[in-house]
């Protein structure tokens, strides 16, 4: 609105009720509208905060994956196959 003004335009603004409103009428709504900065910048950094956490549990269940994968790895390297395993085996060969 006040943009308008500047370029010499006569703004009149009416509310739903058909009434005419000032101008300080409106800047006082509008700053009533908005969200403090400190709330934005909390809210921001909350969400950051979150999101890191995430990350950070996303990279622990991973790690933890594959320390998991690697032992069973270890475990069946380590085992020593049974008579009947190799029999089996040797029968596959044939």
């Amino acid at each position: 609105i006040k943009e308008f003004q500047a370029l010499g335009l006569d703004i009149t603004v009416l509310n739903e009720e058909g009434r005419f409103v000032e101008l300080k009428e409106l800047e006082e709504a509008e700053k009533d509208s908005y969200v403090p900065d400190t709330d934005l910048e909390s809210e921001i950094l909350k969400e950051k905060e979150a999101n890191e956490k995430v990350s950070q549990n996303k990279e622990e269940n991973n790690e933890d994956s594959t320390n998991e994968l690697e032992e069973e790895l270890k475990e069946l390297e380590a085992k020593e196959p049974t008579d009947e395993e190799l029999k089996k085996l040797e029968g596959e060969d044939k």
